[in-house]
């Protein structure tokens, strides 16, 4: 009989050692939800989780800009919309100025207005802002949207008028009936300009809207496929940790007899 070493509890010593770490880590992916908590317990899913969750966030990054660029293109084309409602007034008044039933004094009147309705028509291009920037003036440049990852993956938007809203349109005088008649072209060429230029706004809103309505598709897929390869799956776990529960009593159990087998060397020395 053996009393220096005992095998037998020094095996199961080993086993419930074994059970003791097993169960930490069971319970451990219970407590974060997360079956990889470190490098060890799966490197190459590791690996690909984090190359996923990088994607995940330029992802949602570039979303972000998207947002920020439809914002800025409803700011402009608000502006734009305005501008296109004086020029529309504006051409009521030059087609009534046009009429031979008004006289000078007719006339004078409704360019006042007319001539306020320009004035108005600078005022909204100079005002028409986003964080510093003019959108209306032709002094201003491309705006270019980053929605990828990537550098090409930019769009650039143009918001240059082929007109300077901002200055002293030379939208004619509608004083007289001659002048009247000549105003109207100018201000068909001006709305010409402008619509081109919500054209353009409205495009460009509907490319950052499908761009958007993608980027988020494309990060709950990719989000999908992170949880299936971080993620606890719980039913496994929980099974797992109940086994090692088990195990872990029926092996301190046979701890105790083993400890006991020695038992029998007292009584020889008794």
């Amino acid at each position: 009989m053996k009393v220096f070493n005992n095998e037998s509890s020094t095996r199961i010593q080993n086993t419930l050692s074994s059970l003791s770490s097993s169960r930490t880590k069971s319970l451990e992916k219970l407590a974060t939800a997360l079956r990889i908590n470190r490098a060890s317990d799966d490197a190459a899913g590791l690996s690909v989780s984090e190359g996923l969750r990088s994607i995940i966030r330029e992802n949602q990054m570039a979303q972000r800009n998207a947002y920020d660029g439809l914002g800025m293109l409803q700011v402009a084309d608000s502006g734009g919309q305005q501008i296109s409602d004086s020029l529309q007034r504006m051409r009521e008044l030059a087609l009534q100025s046009s009429n031979g039933t008004y006289n000078a004094t007719d006339r004078a009147a409704m360019a006042k207005e007319y001539n306020s309705l320009r004035d108005e028509i600078g005022r909204i291009a100079q005002g028409t802002t986003f964080n510093g920037q003019n959108l209306l003036t032709s002094g201003g440049s491309g705006v270019s949207f980053q929605v990828a990852s990537s550098p090409d993956g930019a769009s650039t938007i143009s918001f240059r008028s082929d007109v300077d809203l901002s200055g002293d349109l030379n939208l004619g005088d509608i004083g007289s009936q001659q002048g009247a008649q000549g105003a109207m072209s100018s201000i068909d060429e001006a709305m010409k300009s402008v619509l081109g230029l919500r054209s353009n706004f409205g495009a460009a809103m509907n490319r950052l809207d499908s761009t958007i309505n993608n980027l988020g598709n494309s990060i709950a897929n990719i989000t999908d496929a992170d949880s299936r390869i971080r993620d606890t799956n719980f039913a496994q776990e929980t099974t797992n940790n109940l086994r090692d529960s088990i195990l872990q009593q029926s092996s301190l159990a046979m701890l105790a007899q083993a400890n006991q087998g020695n038992s029998g060397l007292l009584g020889l020395l008794r």
